[in-house]
């Protein structure tokens, strides 16, 4: 299924959701057990507000790549977005766990931390990001995220505006 898998992603980075969604069930015919094509469709209806659907999908993937740490991560930012925060965090952490050297992953968990107003943890979770990438933008934003959630507007200007200077497209 993978040439499937390929096609429907350029279809998903092209706008053409409906192509992208024929796409990924042709694969998913072929081998209805694949752990990428599930994450992937699953990954494709959140996007298109079919949470839910989506969720189950991603979870079922799991059960077929219990190690894909795209797919846990995908699973915690749609248990954000739900308003579930523990099993965001849950989630994510466990994505981390499978592939530390992914910087977005920190920058993840620290908004599910910060939207559970856990203040000290999310800022941890960005700090350790640009400790290991000083050029990661997103880290010093999710750091002035949690100064300006604190009250802290003049930090919060800071880190900001490191984001800015290191990516002028922010």
């Amino acid at each position: 299924p993978k040439p499937y898998l390929n096609l429907a992603n350029a279809y998903v980075d092209a706008g053409e959701v409906a192509e992208a969604e024929r796409q990924y069930l042709k694969a998913l015919k072929l081998k209805p057990f694949d752990g990428a094509a599930l994450s992937s469709l699953g990954a494709l209806y959140v996007r298109e507000r079919k949470t839910q659907e989506g969720l189950d999908l991603m979870l079922m993937a799991l059960r077929f790549d219990p190690d894909d740490s795209l797919t846990f991560r995908n699973i915690g930012r749609t248990y954000n977005l739900m308003g579930d925060y523990d099993k965001a965090i849950r989630y994510l952490k466990e994505a981390k766990k499978l592939n530390p050297a992914r910087l977005e992953l920190y920058y993840d968990l620290g908004i599910a931390y910060l939207n559970d107003k856990d203040y000290d943890f999310a800022l941890r979770e960005f700090k350790t990001a640009t400790d290991i990438d000083s050029t990661f933008a997103w880290g010093y934003y999710g750091q002035g995220l949690v100064y300006y959630r604190q009250g802290k507007s003049a930090q919060a200007q800071d880190y900001f505006d490191k984001a800015i200077i290191l990516d002028t497209n922010f």
